[in-house]
């Protein structure tokens, strides 16, 4: 029903947390198209991806040559109904199923722009500006009026945290507006074009956190830990080890996006 584009670079130990968990708690993520467009720096960060490739092989991969025609080949040959993306440093936290109010809402509602996976009414705090601010006011289901409003509650284009879109409001940005990576496609394609839909809507609580720890894009200085080094991490997971998600069920943050101390587990 839903074609998951996950964007990844240089990050596979990351992106192997992200796919462990969406296994874990999304029950009907076998049901999904789920791709992987990535980009290694180097061919340490490659063998890093032949190992994710491994570990996960239901998944769709496609290394980055050109982003934007790669892009576009996803979004048309895995077309669905509806289309969301996913960035490696995301991870699943609390059960997610489309068998919800809140995804019948979205779906039979044609005022409702997005379903947002990482957004839920507690949320008063926007982490990459370190600003407090004020949850709406929600109508039935949790909508609300996004337009205008502060924060990650006004963003709704995001290419992190599985906003959930229709397929066919996307086509314009995603085929013809130019962009060259996923940075410079959320800012100058998805947030140029937002569907003349004046609703998001959202479930009680939030099911994917924005995990800031590192960053490996120059387009954009997001503010982040820069606490577990990319190439640190893509080592361990080179020499056997991975980041587990089983005491990162139900985190409660007042962001969206935030730090987070990674466990470690070892594959017997």
């Amino acid at each position: 029903m839903i074609n998951i584009i996950i964007f990844s670079k240089d990050r596979a130990c990351q992106l192997d947390l992200l796919l462990s968990s969406m296994q874990r708690f999304f029950r009907e993520w076998s049901e999904q198209q789920v791709s992987v467009l990535y980009a290694a720096s180097d061919d340490a960060f490659a063998a890093g991806y032949e190992r994710l490739r491994a570990l996960h092989p239901h998944a769709h991969y496609l290394r980055e040559t050109s982003f934007q025609d790669d892009l576009i080949r996803l979004f048309l040959d895995f077309k669905r109904p509806f289309t969301s993306f996913l960035v490696d440093d995301d991870i699943f936290i609390d059960h997610l199923t489309l068998d919800s109010v809140e995804f019948h809402r979205f779906a039979s509602d044609r005022r409702v722009l997005a379903l947002s996976g990482r957004m839920c009414p507690r949320l008063d705090y926007f982490y990459m500006k370190d600003v407090t601010v004020r949850p709406p006011r929600f109508g039935p289901e949790r909508t609300w009026r996004w337009k205008g409003l502060a924060g990650d509650w006004g963003y709704p284009m995001s290419v992190s945290g599985l906003h959930i879109f229709r397929t066919d409001d996307l086509y314009r940005p995603v085929v013809e507006t130019p962009y060259t990576n996923p940075n410079t496609f959320e800012g100058r394609a998805l947030l140029k074009h937002p569907p003349r839909r004046p609703l998001m809507i959202c479930y009680a609580e939030a099911k994917v956190f924005c995990v800031a720890v590192n960053k490996v894009q120059t387009v954009n200085q997001n503010r982040h830990a820069d606490s577990y080094p990319v190439e640190r991490l893509n080592t361990l997971f080179l020499d056997g080890r991975r980041l587990s998600c089983a005491n990162h069920h139900l985190i409660r943050r007042r962001s969206a996006h935030g730090e987070l101390e990674y466990e470690w587990t070892i594959p017997a």
